[in-house]
């Protein structure tokens, strides 16, 4: 409020010379002056910093309830309200290269909060303004159809997302290598869906989550480790390492990072083949903790008998006639769900 309505320059030049807080004349009409001058620097910077994209995720300039949507209009009221007579102030600043051009759309208003996963995906709307943040590609959301409405509306927006990260070589699949393509989206295909979000986690917030070089250190320094602890007798270690050559890596990052999981967990005799089933029974992730917070989870409590660790029992269970099969079944599981619960509490007390 000081530097827009006030200047103590201006202050000082007009001041009486005996009495304080009382100018001469020419003081209003000075001060008057440089408001006006400031209002339209405040203008001008905000709509070009708009047009610019000077903050990244690119806020709304102007409030959704305000009822001018656009710099122009900003200051035609301004010139009715404070400079009567004056007609049609943008014209005259025309002609001293004095340009405003933003008007926010119903697009910039929309709210990108995903509240429902199963739903809030299907316009495609939301997947293209995510993918558009993360790719820098401005241009997404413009060639978008708001608001979706019609099935193929809807089709059309997934579709400017997919294209997107093809052209960045997304190989886009599900866990059994099917294509996802924008109907799946569309029509709400949860596994697919779920699929897609993760292409995108892995392709663009890995690389910033994991420092390369910090991994290849701590890989090397557990192969290490690995070579001088001494191999339990009749434990097959020396095969732990084995049965991953089979596994698509999207990035190099990730590779080190399943390698570094490997590596850690063939310590404590634990195989992992990939980043679905192997760890899908949480003996992976306690050891992982163990490994570098022993205190925090004890390998005493890390359960050995699980679905993974049974599953020749398990052949054997199912494959007999015994009327024990139903048991055996609720057996594993129980115990699988509660080796997950029991080991999230103990990692949660130490801190």
């Amino acid at each position: 409020e000081q530097r827009m309505l006030s200047n103590s320059d201006i202050a000082a030049q007009y001041a009486h010379p005996s009495v304080p807080e009382l100018y001469q004349p020419g003081y209003v009409e000075a001060l008057g002056q440089f408001t006006v001058k400031k209002f339209l620097f405040l203008v001008l910077f905000l709509d070009h910093a708009k047009l610019t994209r000077l903050v990244d995720h690119d806020p709304c300039l102007f409030m959704k309830t305000a009822a001018i949507k656009s710099s122009r209009e900003v200051l035609l009221s301004f010139s009715r309200e404070f400079l009567g007579g004056i007609g049609d102030l943008t014209r005259h600043l025309n002609y001293k290269g004095y340009t405003v051009s933003h008007q926010q759309t119903a697009l910039q208003e929309l709210d990108y909060t995903v509240k429902n996963l199963a739903i809030d995906m299907r316009d495609g709307v939301k997947l293209t303004r995510l993918v558009e943040l993360l790719t820098h590609e401005w241009t997404l959301t413009a060639k978008l159809r708001v608001p979706a409405v019609s099935r193929l509306q809807k089709v059309h927006n997934v579709d400017v997302c997919l294209q997107a990260l093809r052209s960045r070589s997304l190989v886009l699949t599900d866990e059994r290598d099917r294509p996802i393509t924008s109907r799946d989206i569309v029509d709400g295909h949860r596994e697919k869906t779920l699929a897609l979000l993760w292409h995108i986690i892995v392709n663009f917030k890995v690389s910033v989550l994991l420092n390369e070089e910090s991994l290849r250190d701590e890989v090397a320094h557990v192969s290490l480790l690995k070579r001088l602890a001494p191999r339990p007798a009749g434990s097959g270690a020396a095969d732990l390492l084995d049965g991953s050559a089979a596994v698509k890596f999207p990035s190099e990052n990730v590779k080190l990072l399943f390698e570094w999981c490997r590596l850690v967990c063939s310590i404590y005799n634990v195989q992992i083949n990939n980043f679905t089933t192997s760890f899908s029974d949480g003996r992976a992730f306690c050891y992982l903790i163990h490994h570098y917070q022993p205190w925090l989870l004890p390998a005493s409590d890390i359960r050995q008998l699980t679905t993974l660790t049974s599953q020749n029992t398990d052949t054997d269970c199912f494959g007999g006639d015994s009327d024990e099969d139903d048991d055996c079944c609720d057996g594993n599981t129980v115990t699988r769900l509660n080796h997950v619960a029991e080991c999230q509490p103990v990692a949660g007390e130490g801190d």
